[in-house]
């Protein structure tokens, strides 16, 4: 396990701390014949390690959970409770996050209705842009089983299949797509001309506040600015849209270091070279332009260059 994953370690180990409080609090209030809703497992004090109790309550996590009961459904509770599971499927290993959410839905197809709630809280936590436990490649296998289930309605799985197949473009992994770029001299440059042992990708729209935030958040970096005086790393922002007036009265606004440049051909998103879902969005490619990181949080971007760019790493 990488040592950026830590943090997100830390941080579950400490919500599901406080999951299990919250717990305790409640059940004391509630009359002495009615049982709390969702109780969640308790690690044995033998799992010492982080790493071995973040897996055990991945394996285990619902394990207390009445699946037939379809009033789960409008139960605030579970909502909460998916957020802890959230966190604890991003700080296990891939393999063993899969099979964790396998087995939750293997368990929720008792009931038709839990099914699709726990479908939907998948899409929330793992699929939404602004979910802080995104995890697309983790959601590949949601979709897989969507498609392949008679659960849901043959629209469903005909959305599941679209969202499939745009999902499984330039995953962290595999290499990213090439594109080309057209700068404000009029140049033209591809990505996979771009030398440098990492490339930061920032798709952007000069009207969003959030691209700001991000612009300003990669400008305060000291990781980066090292990185940038090292020549290790290029940022290019990429304009996908076709509002060029826009766009060329936002030039000052971008560092003159940066490559800054749109799509003249619109092929980002009409060809759907690139699954942009929302904007702004960041890649982190590697020098064989590889992806490291997949529409992933500035934080987390920068955590990993920090982790992969210390000293005897």
């Amino acid at each position: 396990m990488n040592k950026w994953q830590w943090i997100g370690i830390i941080l579950l180990l400490t919500a599901v701390v406080s999951c299990k409080e919250k717990a305790k609090k409640e059940q004391v209030a509630l009359p002495a014949k009615t049982a709390p809703v969702f109780k969640p497992v308790s690690v044995p004090m033998t799992y010492t390690d982080q790493v071995q109790q973040a897996e055990y309550l991945a394996a285990r996590f619902w394990d207390n959970l009445n699946f037939t009961d379809t009033s789960l459904v409008h139960l605030p509770e579970i909502t909460e409770a998916f957020s802890v599971y959230a966190s604890v499927l991003g700080a296990v290993p891939k393999g063993k996050a899969v099979a964790s959410v396998k087995k939750t839905w293997k368990e929720a197809t008792k009931e038709k209705r839990v099914l699709h709630h726990f479908a939907s809280l998948f899409e929330q936590f793992l699929y939404d842009p602004n979910s802080p436990f995104m995890n697309e490649d983790l959601y590949i296998t949601i979709l897989e089983m969507t498609i392949d289930s008679d659960d849901f309605e043959e629209e469903e799985r005909a959305r599941a299949a679209h969202r499939l197949e745009m999902a499984l473009k330039n995953k962290m992994g595999s290499r990213a797509t090439d594109f080309s770029l057209t700068l404000a001299s009029g140049k033209k440059m591809r990505l996979y001309n771009i030398k440098a042992d990492y490339t930061l990708i920032f798709f952007n729209n000069p009207g969003c506040h959030t691209c700001k935030i991000f612009r300003d958040n990669i400008c305060a970096s000291p990781v980066i600015a090292e990185l940038t005086r090292q020549g290790r790393i290029k940022i290019v922002a990429v304009y996908p849209d076709e509002d060029l007036s826009e766009w060329k009265e936002y030039l000052p606004n971008i560092p003159g270091e940066w490559i800054n440049g749109y799509d003249e051909k619109l092929a980002l998103r009409g060809e759907k070279l690139y699954n942009l879902r929302a904007i702004p969005t960041l890649y982190l490619l590697d020098k064989e332009k590889t992806v490291l990181l997949k529409d992933a949080r500035f934080e987390l971007i920068e955590h990993y260059l920090a982790t992969v760019t210390a000293p005897g790493t």
